[in-house]
């Protein structure tokens, strides 16, 4: 009788750990951070973190408060963007007319202007 509670009450205890709001807000930082878009939806982190909508609701709402993420809808979809994990993209462009290379091909000059590329983060 005493091994059984004993057993309860640490799985009780383990789960009240996991379920505590700083925990499960690193927990869904890491589900973002996995989907590597620097996105994630309500779903995701509900399926991913095993949580009830409630709680996963007041996970992010935590992570909105630190200033880890913001929502936005998108048409009938609401996503959680972390810029911090937003990739960024490197391109290579003519400073004079704007236009855009990839940076895999060997272009250094404009073919049409001659001007030098620069290599910019976006």
């Amino acid at each position: 009788m005493f091994a059984g509670v004993a057993a309860w009450a640490s799985v009780s205890l383990r789960r009240y750990r996991e379920y505590q709001p700083g925990k499960l807000a690193a927990r869904a930082l890491g589900l973002a951070a996995k989907q590597g878009n620097g996105e994630i939806t309500l779903s995701q982190v509900m399926g991913g973190l095993d949580i009830p909508a409630g709680l996963a609701l007041e996970t992010m709402a935590e992570l909105e408060r630190q200033g880890q993420c913001h929502l936005e809808r998108r048409g009938e979809k609401e996503v959680y963007v972390f810029p911090g994990l937003v990739p960024s993209k490197v391109v290579r462009r003519c400073p004079y007319c704007g236009t855009q290379h990839p940076v895999k091909t060997a272009v250094y000059q404009f073919p049409n202007c001659g001007a030098s590329l620069e290599l910019k983060k976006e």
